[in-house]
């Protein structure tokens, strides 16, 4: 379930909810069937949900965890999105990220595009089926690495030398609008739950302990 920034277990972790006064909602996203808990984030077509990034990451880097069943239609889609600056009908990806989703309606490969000052880091990712399976994603983004895993399973790093959130403020849970809406990356309808973002770098044995 989507939720508001709240601090657990005293280590910097943030767990998004859900709060009026802390999002900005676009569109008309609901509640599905949840993974865990009551509900999970259910989106629909031209709908997101927009949070502030100021405290949701460090000079250490920032990590997203969250249970994810994918939906193949459409083809692609956003997941979540760091703009890249004020200005959304440019295609600059020099700042900010973009996790998305890209396939067909047996596979879709979830990547990440990272900001990194003058240029951009592709990190392929994994493919997840689609067979209505939850599939627990976690991405983690150090100051020269990123890392992509599947159920607590590494599937891919790429290497950089920095990450730039600069000129960044944004946050965007559900699309690739309205920062990256080119190449039709925009609503994604699979459901999402319990998503948590950390403004440090996740290991495998914090992934696993998120994952009980």
């Amino acid at each position: 379930m989507v939720k508001n920034y709240l601090p657990i277990l005293k280590i910097n972790i943030f767990l998004i909810q859900l709060m009026e006064h802390l999002h900005k909602k676009t569109g008309n996203a609901g509640l599905g069937i949840p993974k865990k808990g009551n509900y999970s984030f259910s989106n629909v077509a031209n709908a997101y949900i927009s949070y502030p990034l100021q405290g949701l990451y460090s000079t250490n880097g920032i990590s997203f965890a969250f249970w994810y069943k994918v939906n193949a239609a459409p083809d692609r889609g956003g997941i979540i999105t760091i703009n890249d600056n004020a200005n959304n009908s440019d295609e600059n990806r020099n700042q900010g990220l973009r996790i998305f989703r890209e396939g067909n309606t047996s596979k879709q490969r979830i990547k990440l595009n990272l900001g990194t000052g003058s240029a951009e880091s592709w990190n392929d990712g994994g493919e997840v089926n689609v067979d209505g399976n939850w599939v627990y994603v976690t991405v983690t983004i150090s100051p020269t690495q990123s890392k992509i895993y599947f159920n607590n399973v590494l599937q891919n790093t790429a290497t950089y030398t920095k990450f730039d959130f600069s000129t960044s403020s944004t946050m965007v849970v559900g699309s690739g609008a309205p920062s990256f809406s080119y190449w039709n990356h925009l609503s994604d309808l699979s459901l999402i739950d319990d998503l948590r973002v950390f403004d440090k770098v996740l290991q495998p044995s914090d992934i696993q302990g998120l994952m009980q």
